[in-house]
C-alpha cells in the first residue's frame, strides 16, 4: 500500500473465475457422450444431457421446462420465458421422436414445477451443471473444452452436416436470424459449397 493510502496493485489480477466460458464450438463426438453417459449414475442429470443433445436447446431452456410448457399432441415445447423473449415471440423446441417419448414419461413424472429437476429436487443452473462436468471431464480425461453448451453445437453442426438448410437449423435452435449460423459454421457451409461445385460439373451416371 502506498503512502497516499492507495493499494499498489489489483488484489484480484491473479484471481481465475472457475465459471468462466470455455470454448462452446467443440463438437462431442457419439465416443465421447457414451462415455460422459455411461459414467453418470443418476437419472436426473442423465435426462438433461439428453435432452440438450436431442433438441439443440440452451442449457437454461432445458432446465426452465415445465409440464404446462409441453405440446406434445404438436410435438414441440413453448416457453415464454427465454433468453431472446426481448423480440416478443415464444421459444419453440421442437422434439425429434426420441425426445418426444423422453418429454412424455417426465411430463407424467413432474406435473408440476420443472420436468427435468436435478438430483436433490432443485434446478440446473451454471453452478451444478459447470461442477458436474468438471468432475466427469477430470475423472474421465476428458477435452477441456466440453461443456454441456458443446451438446448445442454438436445438434447444430450435425444438422447442417446432414444437409438441413441454415435458415431451418436456425429456427430449431431459437436464433432470429442465420447470422449467428453463418459466423460460426462457415466452414461447413463451405464444405457444401465445395460438394455443390463437384456435382455441378461432374457428369450424372
Amino acid at each position: 500500500m502506498s503512502q497516499e493510502g492507495h493499494i499498489a496493485a489489483n488484489p484480484l489480477d491473479d484471481f481465475v473465475n472457475p465459471y468462466q466460458a470455455k470454448n462452446r464450438e467443440k463438437v462431442v463426438s457419439d465416443a465421447e457422450f457414451d462415455t460422459i453417459m455411461k459414467e453418470v449414475k443418476d437419472r436426473e442429470f442423465r435426462d438433461y444431457l439428453t435432452a440438450l443433445r436431442l433438441t439443440g436447446a440452451r442449457p437454461g431452456e432445458i432446465a426452465k421446462v415445465e409440464a404446462q410448457d409441453c405440446k406434445l399432441d404438436q410435438r414441440v415445447v413453448v416457453l415464454n420465458r427465454h433468453k431472446t423473449d426481448r423480440y416478443g415471440k415464444p421459444r419453440v423446441i421442437v422434439l425429434p421422436p426420441k425426445a418426444l417419448d423422453l418429454f412424455r414419461e417426465l411430463v407424467a413424472k413432474h406435473p408440476c414445477g420443472p420436468i427435468f429437476p436435478n438430483s436433490e429436487g432443485g434446478t440446473w443452473n451454471k453452478s451444478n451443471v459447470y461442477a458436474r462436468m468438471k468432475r466427469l471431464r477430470d475423472k474421465l480425461k476428458l477435452d477441456g473444452s466440453i461443456v454441456v453448451y458443446s451438446l448445442r453445437h454438436t445438434y447444430a453442426t450435425a444438422a447442417l452436416e446432414n444437409g438441413v438448410e441454415s435458415l431451418t437449423v436456425a429456427k430449431l435452435m431459437g436464433h432470429t436470424s442465420v447470422k449467428y449460423l453463418e459466423r460460426y459454421y462457415a466452414h461447413l457451409q463451405l464444405d457444401h459449397l465445395r460438394d455443390a461445385a463437384e456435382k455441378a460439373v461432374t457428369p450424372s451416371a
